[in-house]
């Protein structure tokens, strides 16, 4: 089987949902960043996330003429809210329909979850759940060590694009400011969302921070220093269809992690809250505990590393994609969970 993984610019979709687990395949992958007659000609399957500088009908065109197979990753909702700093550029330029598209003319989907993979099912029918997931132990996925520090160093390492959630801890953060804490914001770069963020996280300056810079994909973990993960996210749509990674991310580094309750992140061995004063009990617990801090990151670390070991899928993945090749349709919807992702394509 020969896989062309068309990773665009290798944005952070592209390496987590492409590139990096293609990677894992016992199969003739060859990576592209762009695409020719050739590579199409060359191929069984091309792979991709979700949208493209290429149109959809120039996509089917081309499998009709060489008989690959498309496969689709689909890692968030294509609907982005009013409140996403991308909202006006995204309606504007009709990019949920473009994706839509893609969607739609592809022979399979690959989603994050299951909770996307409903909302995908209603374009393409043909789709299955593989879970982000990280090779632990390589790459800029190695154990580091923190260095010591006067302060607990709590990381923000969320994209920008989601500030917004972090008003939902800006007056939790007004009362923990007399911990001996520090804000680490990873992947700073100039735009004037960083203001606002930073002054929800720093109770308007009151606790001190750093910033380290922003950083390509196959390297922005370098990038994460810290001893306490901080994920708040609000309860909506948007924010429920989203994976998990970040705190994958924080395991592999043995960060405990403080999340809000609800999904992505259910089901995990993190520390949850709901609310402001949850919120404040768990930090102020983690950040004077030191003992306690070590233990809740080491325990993330063993449930990530067990459930979301990018090579405990690649036998799973494989199945897929020659389920795909051979043209069979996915009627029971493949899920991959922590009892059959090595072994099996269990229906759903």
């Amino acid at each position: 089987m020969r896989v062309l993984s068309y990773v665009k610019n290798l944005d952070a979709s592209s390496y987590h949902r492409v590139y990096t687990p293609n990677q894992t395949l016992d199969a003739e992958v060859k990576v592209v960043r762009n695409i020719t007659e050739e590579d199409l000609e060359w191929c069984d399957i091309l792979h991709y996330s979700r949208h493209s500088v290429m149109a959809p009908a120039f996509i089917s065109s081309m499998r009709e003429k060489y008989g690959f197979k498309i496969i689709v990753d689909n890692d968030d909702w294509w609907e982005v809210p009013k409140d996403h700093p991308k909202y006006e550029f995204w309606t504007r330029s009709n990019i949920a329909l473009q994706i839509r598209h893609h969607i739609a003319n592809a022979d399979a989907v690959i989603c994050t979850n299951e909770r996307l993979m409903h909302e995908t099912t209603k374009l393409n029918p043909n789709c299955y759940v593989l879970p982000n997931a990280l090779p632990f132990g390589e790459g800029q996925f190695v154990y580091r060590p923190s260095q010591p520090s006067e302060r607990v160093r709590l990381l923000y390492a969320s994209t920008v694009m989601n500030y917004s959630n972090t008003a939902t801890i800006a007056g939790a953060m007004n009362k923990l400011a007399d911990l001996p804490i520090e804000i680490v914001i990873a992947g700073y770069h100039e735009s004037p969302l960083f203001v606002s963020l930073i002054d929800n996280l720093t109770a308007g300056g009151k606790i001190p921070h750093i910033t380290t810079p922003w950083s390509d994909a196959e390297t922005y973990m370098l990038n994460y220093v810290g001893d306490i993960g901080i994920l708040p996210s609000k309860d909506t749509k948007f924010n429920n269809m989203k994976s998990n990674l970040k705190a994958i991310e924080y395991a592999a580094l043995k960060i405990p992690v403080v999340v809000s309750k609800c999904d992505p992140y259910l089901d995990m061995d993190v520390d949850y809250f709901s609310g402001e004063k949850e919120f404040i009990d768990v930090v102020t617990k983690l950040v004077t505990d030191k003992k306690y801090r070590k233990k809740r990151g080491e325990d993330n670390y063993k449930f990530c590393k067990e459930n979301y070991n990018l090579k405990d899928y690649a036998k799973l993945r494989k199945e897929i994609y020659e389920e795909v090749q051979r043209g069979n349709s996915n009627s029971g919807k493949v899920v991959a969970t922590k009892d059959d992702r090595q072994y099996s394509t269990s229906a759903y």
